[in-house]
């Protein structure tokens, strides 16, 4: 019997929501690495800082954003912590969903931070790592200590837009139209609810 198709996990900040998400969940659905993907919004990311917009506010965008989306559906199993981690959280979804591998989706610029995550075993053992290098990049840096871990990493060279939840904010900052950036229904929630400073 064929082994179940990973279910994909992207987690994050979301502040907020972008194409580029949207484009990393689509390579990796569109591959066949991934069955489905879940985006799972943090209330507070241990290493980022403190979001501008509210947890609340970015599910809402990021249900919006996978709304009509094949495949792409809002997890909010980290919304409503304080301070989540994702060995905890991919734990969690294990029990959830014990008939299906999971795949913790990142961009290859975060190869080297993950060392620094808590229970990087633990993320390890209940998760392969679907690394997607973003923006056109052909050259992905693979730190030497995750090289030890050939069966719990898979590549994905693809030319997603190199577009970051910073990019969008200062945009918005400087009083220029995000529309290029953010779904339409995301782009319209953010002026509806004048999120961010100068928002068009």
């Amino acid at each position: 019997m064929a082994e179940p198709t990973p279910l994909g996990v992207i987690g994050g900040s979301f502040d907020p929501i972008h194409n580029g998400h949207l484009a990393l969940a689509r390579v990796c659905l569109d591959s066949g690495a991934v069955g489905r993907v879940l985006l799972v919004p943090a209330a507070q990311a241990p290493l980022r800082a403190v979001p501008a917009a509210t947890p609340e506010r970015r599910l809402a965008m990021c249900r919006l954003a996978a709304a009509g989306q094949d495949r792409l559906e809002v997890c909010d199993l980290e919304v409503h912590q304080r301070r989540a981690y994702t060995a905890d959280t991919l734990a969690r979804l294990a029990q959830l969903h014990p008939d299906q591998p999971l795949a913790l989706v990142i961009g290859t610029d975060l190869l080297a931070e993950l060392s620094k995550w808590r229970d990087v075993p633990g993320i390890l053992a209940r998760a392969q790592i679907l690394a997607v290098a973003r923006g056109g990049c052909r050259q992905a840096k693979i730190p030497e200590w995750i090289k030890q871990h050939d069966g719990e990493l898979r590549l994905i060279l693809a030319d997603t837009p190199p577009i970051s939840s910073t990019l969008v904010r200062s945009t918005l900052a400087a009083g220029e139209s995000i529309d290029e950036l953010v779904p339409a229904a995301v782009a319209d929630y953010i002026r509806r609810n004048r999120l961010y400073s100068g928002s068009k």
